[in-house]
């Protein structure tokens, strides 16, 4: 039995996943309406009704007030995936972690040490081309900021691996029966869902094929490691570094970063097409490093 075959030893029919599901979506949109009650006893009804877009909120929360906005139904999230598998399903807690004997944090630390490293040559390589990255390092709102990405980046990425690498992914081999479609219909959703996010809005509606790709990816990462391991260590990592490293004004994540960007957002196909790149390396690392073998096997049952 392999990671994605878990979901068979818990209750699998059709109304336990419906009430996990209703009880995960109305959580997480109560957590965001509770978020917006909360600030109400603080600012006045006028400000309150001009909340229109990401800009109004950093104007009236400030960047760290609006990063805890933006991630607390995230906290929500993982607290009812988890209460979802353990009392709706009826499930060990580990079944949507991995499918070893432990949860193995080895894993998670070679992928984000694999993932910083990239993404640091990257930054490197940006900043010996001279590409548009303005120093604005203040240790003073470094700080504050630093310990709130430390704090909640990574509840965030769990949450989001656990819901679409772990739930979703297993939950659709249930009923799609076959590993490599229910891979990549949940790498498809998971890209779907950052439609709204402000990158769409500054590059163009195709950069949603740049989450597809990602979510595929970690998908079949997930298909083949049998586990979500490497898929939190890259997540990790990826959302860690842009929030700490680099900021712009048209990214989700606006903090008091290490670097602005400056540059023209561009139209994304170069990011789309380094990705691919960038993906095919970690999968054949991945592959080498943990002696992945059945691939035929794996994909098809």
């Amino acid at each position: 039995m392999r990671f994605t075959d878990l979901a068979s030893i818990g209750k699998k029919d059709g109304k336990s996943y419906l009430a996990s599901i209703g009880l995960i979506v109305f959580g997480y949109i109560a957590s965001q309406f509770l978020g917006m009650l909360f600030l109400v006893p603080f600012f006045s009804s006028e400000k309150l009704a001009g909340l229109v877009n990401q800009e109004d909120f950093i104007h009236l929360l400030g960047k760290n007030g609006f990063l805890i906005f933006i991630l607390f139904p995230f906290v929500v999230l993982f607290a009812l995936i988890l209460l979802a598998i353990r009392y709706i399903h009826k499930r060990p807690i580990k079944s949507v972690f991995t499918n070893r004997s432990h949860f193995d944090w080895n894993r998670v630390i070679f992928s984000f040490t694999i993932m910083s490293l990239i993404l640091l040559i990257m930054l490197l390589f940006r900043l010996w081309m001279n590409d548009g990255l303005q120093m604005i390092f203040d240790w003073k709102k470094f700080l504050p900021m630093a310990f709130l990405i430390l704090a909640f980046i990574p509840i965030q990425i769990a949450a989001e691996e656990l819901l679409f690498r772990s739930y979703l992914m297993q939950g659709l081999k249930l009923r799609l029966a076959h590993n490599g479609h229910s891979a990549l219909v949940s790498g498809i959703m998971f890209g779907l869902i950052h439609m709204g996010n402000p990158e769409i809005s500054a590059i163009g509606f195709h950069l949603v094929f740049y989450y597809i790709a990602a979510g595929i990816f970690l998908s079949l990462v997930v298909l083949f490691d049998d586990g979500i391991e490497l898929t939190l260590g890259y997540h990790a990592a990826n959302n860690i570094f842009a929030a700490l490293m680099i900021t712009s004004d048209w990214q989700a994540f606006q903090t008091d970063a290490v670097f602005f960007d400056t540059s023209d957002p561009g139209n994304g196909v170069e990011a789309i097409l380094s990705s691919l790149f960038f993906y095919f390396l970690l999968f054949f690392i991945f592959a080498k490093r943990f002696k992945w073998s059945q691939w035929k096997e794996i994909w098809s049952s």
